[in-house]
């Protein structure tokens, strides 16, 4: 679970891309807006992931990043 960032108003994107290890590229990139409080994931691969964070989805300014590595049958919950 994505929890919505402090500051963050309205509808908030989350683009997510993973990878099986450090030495590999990102892969699998998608976008997802929400104006939930948090966004609920589920069936991830197990593998190290790659969240960012925008308040607009075509927004040139930096994103906030998350990382997490998942294994199997794990459930996280990322700040």
């Amino acid at each position: 679970m994505l929890r919505r960032p402090d500051g963050f108003d309205g509808t908030w994107h989350v683009r997510a891309s993973w990878r099986a290890s450090a030495d590999e590229d990102w892969f699998g990139s998608w976008n997802h807006g929400t104006d939930e409080d948090a966004l609920r994931l589920e069936a991830l691969r197990p593998a190290e992931w790659r969240f960012e964070l925008r308040r607009d989805a075509a927004a040139e300014d930096p994103a906030l990043e998350r990382f997490a590595t998942l294994t199997a049958g794990q459930v996280l919950s990322i700040e």
